[in-house]
């Protein structure tokens, strides 16, 4: 018998919620085969078999969320074993097969003498309700298994509960619930929602984040006239089509650590680990957060390969295709808004780096220059750095060298 356990699938990830189990439970096993998909802090990933067998036991059902290192599945030499695989659920079956399924399962537990209060997962009998009715229910002692929910597709929800007892407050009261069974404050007239997944672990990366590293700033205001015109060349060629401003960052931040290598480093609050590879964090927005792909080996990349490398990550980003190894590894990121207008901001360093470069909008701004007034197109770069790490005169120094590459851009390319 072989324990499969949730995997830590990225550096953060303290726990993961279970979207499909791919297999079922009498299934044939082998090495590399899907077991299920699931929600982290990050993206949503695979869960690979690593062991041959057969699938004996699921611990978890779908949409429970479960702690890295919790036993999740079990996969056995044998078909035959103790767990109850009879008639298991089959994956992807509509929630009318599957209640047939599970019916004809307990009618058959109760004839031969076993409880009727588990399926097949071995896991309480699941139920259909909102968080506020399945609070207020257990308040009152109340089987909410027992209550045909009015709720979207059989949901109970708070009202199911009031009809049933007159002690229960009514709707008018602090706290009501709409047909999602979404929790609404009727003194603000605000919806209460809960947290996903992602912006779960956002919340809490960015609070450990923000309390645990001491962050100081850098700011360099950068003319970019030249690195425009630069930009424009090469994009009359096929292969630079694509180029933006955040490729030629990458490619500038890649020359730069490697100039820099106590930049590329990790604190793991007892020693400096440092790094070989430069890997670069890509900040991208997705639907209720943001992820942070990894892009390996940076130095090593032609403006070009950068382009091709950086799209593809960021495809992968917004349509959760991210794998592990696109999640891992990396000391410094780079987020851009600039496409968004923002012409000044600071960023919080992503956990388990070192630091962070926030890089703004274009914008063209009077400077004086000779003793006359000039206009020039300008970006404000702001650098977050762990000063546990980065000491003010290496911040400085580094900051200052990827001023130099913007402003002189054929040095990118030296």
């Amino acid at each position: 018998m072989k324990e499969v356990r949730m995997p830590q699938l990225s550096d953060t990830m303290t726990e993961a919620k279970i979207l499909k189990w791919n297999k079922k439970v009498g299934d044939s096993i082998k090495r590399g085969d899907i077991l299920a998909e699931v929600e982290t802090d990050k993206a949503n990933l695979e869960i690979e078999a690593f062991e041959e067998g057969y699938l004996t036991e699921i611990r978890f059902e779908e949409g429970t969320r479960v702690s890295v290192g919790e036993v999740i599945a079990v996969i056995s030499n044998t078909r035959e074993t103790n767990a109850s695989i009879t008639n298991p659920i089959p994956v992807g079956k509509t929630e009318e097969e599957e209640k047939k399924v599970t019916d004809k399962k307990q009618g058959s537990q109760v004839h031969s003498g076993k409880s009727n209060g588990s399926n097949f997962l071995g896991l309480e009998k699941r139920v259909k309700a909102s968080p506020l009715a399945k609070k207020v229910a257990q308040s009152m002692g109340i089987d909410v298994s027992e209550i045909q929910g009015s709720g979207p597709h059989g949901r109970v929800i708070i009202r199911d509960i009031q009809s049933i007892s007159s002690n229960l407050p009514k709707v008018e009261s602090a706290k009501s619930e709409n047909l999602d069974g979404s929790s609404l404050n009727s003194e603000v007239n605000s919806l209460n929602e809960e947290l996903s997944g992602m912006r779960r672990a956002i919340a809490q990366g960015m609070v450990k984040s923000f309390s645990e590293i001491p962050h100081f700033y850098i700011k360099a205001s950068v003319q970019v006239d030249r690195l425009l015109e630069f930009r424009a060349n090469l994009k009359e060629l096929p292969v630079y089509a694509n180029l933006s401003i955040t490729h030629i960052i990458l490619k500038t931040l890649g020359n730069v650590i490697r100039e820099f290598p106590s930049i590329n480093v990790k604190f793991d609050g007892k020693q400096i680990i440092r790094h070989t590879s430069v890997d670069i964090g890509i900040v991208v927005g997705v639907d209720d957060g943001l992820v942070v792909p990894i892009l390996k080996r940076v130095d090593e990349k032609n403006l070009a390969e950068i382009i091709a490398d950086a799209d593809l990550l960021i495809s992968k980003a917004r349509q959760r295709k991210l794998s592990t190894h696109d999640l891992s590894g990396g000391c410094f990121a780079v987020s851009n808004l600039g496409m968004f207008g923002v012409e000044d901001f600071s960023a919080i360093i992503y956990p388990g780096h070192v630091g962070i470069l926030a890089v703004s909008s274009t914008r063209k701004v009077p400077i004086v220059e000779n003793e006359q007034i000039k206009i020039v197109n300008s970006l404000n770069l702001t650098a977050s750095f762990d000063h546990r790490v980065v000491d003010g005169i290496l911040g400085a120094n580094f900051v200052n060298r990827i001023k130099k590459y913007l402003e002189h851009p054929e040095l990118i390319l030296a």
